[in-house]
């Protein structure tokens, strides 16, 4: 399974190279990794020892500073060194250990892109390196239309957990060059009216949407129409993601019934996350989101891993090792760590994450929140104690979660206006205990 993750994800650059050759590269830094993991058990592993300066600028293509860009440099383990550039796109990233890296860049319009060509650059002890960098307009490729639109019969679906509830359940069906979408429900209150323009909230779960029920149906219950969908588990995301945003474009163009394409909000959880984080980037249309133990930086995941302090389930760790070392191959890394995309736009954020979380580290969620301030997008963080990765197991306390994602959604969702000063308003819960709200 390993390979075909890393397959996948190599297969997310701008030029994608062969199956066969992605497969290749897998192999062949799985095989570099043993190789070196093996022989640094005699020599011990890379030191740090003296450092070094990384400086510059970073300008678009009319050579105009970009200001809020983000350059980072990786160790080889995934522990970073960044900087953000100021108003004249100057930056400055202090204590790199000396060595040779290839950096990694990017900012909101514009591509991300990996620095340093083929050998990298250097990083000299007790000296200053500086590099120009020139990031090019994003080329965002347009992405072919929903067509074939099919709304199936409704069933009426009770469920006894986390809490009674029920709600109407039709299949929602589309086709796009010839491709038959992932399977998407869609979920209403079972006493709406067929006028009612009720508030969105697409649910990008980690398996499929028929195993959610649970979540979807109680949601539902509460007077939302819930459109749920299960993308497959793999690193290919960018074609889910474009489905995603098709689900979206039906909802705008008012072809999904008792949809209100004014308040629509997405939610994601584990690996759907990423899914979401992804759409967030790109799609201004949401007024909330939600994310429940998502990755937003594998950069750490991947130091976690080497420094033996987290060791990833489902193989991967393997995964994570083809796709290349972070040092020379960032871009990878970088693309799927959302924590690194967040900019002003973004619309309001909750946050939950279990403590005893065994696949995704709580530390991601807290690096997501602090981003999140320091772009100045209003969120809330909720930390629970005694639960596992999936909230919502018998160990969990769904009722509570419940709550606060119901609470969250009445006050992005349910009430339209909000006020202007809304923005930047952090808030840091742990469980049944409340830490006031600070600006």
């Amino acid at each position: 399974m390993f390979i075909f993750l890393s397959v996948s994800l190599f297969s997310q650059q701008s030029s994608s190279p062969p199956e066969e050759t992605v497969t290749l590269n897998a192999l062949i830094n799985n095989l570099q990794y043993s190789i070196l993991k093996n022989l640094w058990t005699c020599t011990g592993q890379p030191g740090h020892g003296r450092t070094g300066i990384l400086s510059g600028r970073i300008l678009d293509e009319n050579r105009k500073p970009i200001a809020g860009a983000r350059l980072l440099v990786s160790l080889w383990n995934g522990k970073t060194f960044s900087a953000v550039s100021d108003d004249a796109g100057n930056y400055l990233i202090i204590d790199i250990p000396s060595g040779t890296y290839n950096p990694v860049a990017g900012a909101e319009g514009y591509e991300d892109s990996k620095l340093g060509g083929t050998f990298g650059i250097s990083i000299n002890a007790d000296a200053e390196t500086v590099m120009e960098v020139i990031l090019p307009f994003e080329n965002i490729p347009e992405v072919a239309p929903g067509e074939n639109l099919d709304l199936g019969a409704a069933r009426h679906i009770i469920v006894s957990t986390p809490v009674k509830a029920e709600a109407l359940r039709r299949q929602l069906t589309f086709t796009c060059n010839d491709q038959t979408n992932l399977l998407t429900y869609v979920y209403t209150p079972v006493d709406a009216a067929k006028s009612d323009p009720l508030p969105v909230l697409l649910a990008v779960y980690p398996s499929s949407a028929k195993e959610w029920e649970q979540a979807s149906i109680p949601l539902a219950a509460s007077g939302y129409t819930v459109i749920a969908v299960g993308p497959s588990y793999r690193f290919d995301m960018d074609r889910d993601v474009e489905e995603l945003g098709r689900i979206i474009d039906f909802i705008k163009a008012d072809k999904v019934p008792h949809c209100d394409k004014k308040r629509i909000g997405v939610l994601g959880g584990s690996y759907s996350g990423i899914h979401v984080l992804r759409l967030l980037r790109h799609r201004h249309d949401f007024k909330a989101a939600i994310l429940l133990g998502a990755p937003a930086d594998l950069f750490e995941i991947r130091y976690r891993m080497e420094e033996g302090n987290f060791v990833p389930p489902f193989n991967l760790d393997k995964a994570l090792i083809s796709l290349g070392f972070p040092d020379r191959e960032p871009l990878y890394y970088w693309r799927f760590s959302g924590a690194y995309h967040i900019d002003k736009h973004y619309p309001a954020i909750l946050l939950m994450h279990s403590r005893s979380d065994e696949v995704v580290h709580f530390h991601q969620s807290e690096i997501l929140a602090n981003h999140l301030k320091q772009a100045g997008v209003p969120h809330e963080f909720y930390l629970f104690d005694n639960a596992s990765h999936y909230l919502l197991s018998k160990h969990g306390d769904a009722p509570k979660l419940l709550e606060v994602t119901l609470k969250f959604l009445n006050d992005n969702l349910k009430q339209q206006d909000q006020p202007d000063d809304i923005r930047g308003v952090t808030k840091t819960n742990h469980l049944n205990s409340r830490i006031p709200k600070t600006q």
